[in-house]
């Protein structure tokens, strides 16, 4: 009986920026993607390992909500704390 009550939320309630991760994930991704697709190559690096990527490998990037990812092997790794930069 309770179970059917909806709980409506004002604005005010909301937690502020709670979409900001989401957004400036997307617009990672989105510069990784129209580079690679532009023919430009793009530099990932982490504290160990350095790797270009080039209009080949646009389909292995994925972009969810707490993470842009590249497959690597089975997995996926979270690149979105590397540094990323453009090859022109």
């Amino acid at each position: 009986m309770g179970a059917d009550k909806i709980i409506m939320m004002s604005n005010e309630q909301m937690k502020p920026g709670r979409f900001a991760k989401w957004a400036h994930m997307r617009k990672m991704f989105a510069f990784i993607t129209e580079n690679l697709n532009a023919g430009n190559r793009i530099q990932i690096t982490t504290y160990t390992r350095s790797t270009v990527y080039t209009k080949k490998h646009v389909g292995l990037f994925t972009c969810g909500k707490t993470g842009v990812y590249v497959v690597s092997g089975k997995s996926k790794v979270d690149v979105s704390l590397a540094g990323i930069r453009a090859i022109y």
